[in-house]
């Protein structure tokens, strides 16, 4: 079974495999390409398969009893959830869903030894990806790449993805 487990809103994604127990970050194409050959609790494609409609995160928390599962379950209060029992590991899991995306900004920055410097809406700043102006994933892209060209002393600009968990 596979499912979504951390969801970004540039549409790329964790998602965990319970058969190896194992996360896998995927970028927006990988993530379409995945979900048109898998069936992925929390994404569904258009109709035509070739753009995301609905990307959802899951948490998945293990009980090693149903009982225990139970117990969570009418402790808490909850109602319509989704729970199963994963034959490989030999676990009862609960499906909860977390309502929000975790927010992400790109930032410009070029590599100077092991210090990073960032372009900030006044100039640069140095270690410090605070500082930097926020683009989205494709302004920041091609800013970079303007500025890489346009680069008298040769520097290297390129992105970096930052995100903001709560």
């Amino acid at each position: 079974m596979l499912i979504v487990t951390k969801a970004y809103d540039d549409n790329t994604a964790y998602i965990y495999d319970t058969v190896t127990m194992l996360s896998k970050y995927f970028e927006e194409a990988e993530l379409i390409r995945f979900g048109q050959t898998n069936s992925v609790i929390g994404l569904d494609l258009t109709s035509t398969n070739r753009s995301i409609s609905r990307l959802e995160a899951y948490k998945v928390i293990p009980f090693e009893s149903e009982e225990a599962l139970n117990e969570y379950v009418y402790q808490f209060g909850l109602i319509g959830i989704n729970k199963f029992y994963d034959t490989n590991n030999g676990f009862y899991n609960l499906l909860l869903k977390t309502n929000h995306k975790i927010h992400v900004d790109y930032v410009i920055y070029y590599p100077l030894g092991p210090t990073k410097v960032y372009k900030t809406e006044r100039g640069y700043a140095e270690n410090n990806p605070c500082a930097a102006k926020a683009y989205t994933k494709d302004e920041a892209k091609q800013k970079a790449a303007l500025m890489r060209k346009n680069s008298k002393t040769g520097k290297y600009w390129t992105t970096e993805k930052i995100f903001y968990e709560q």
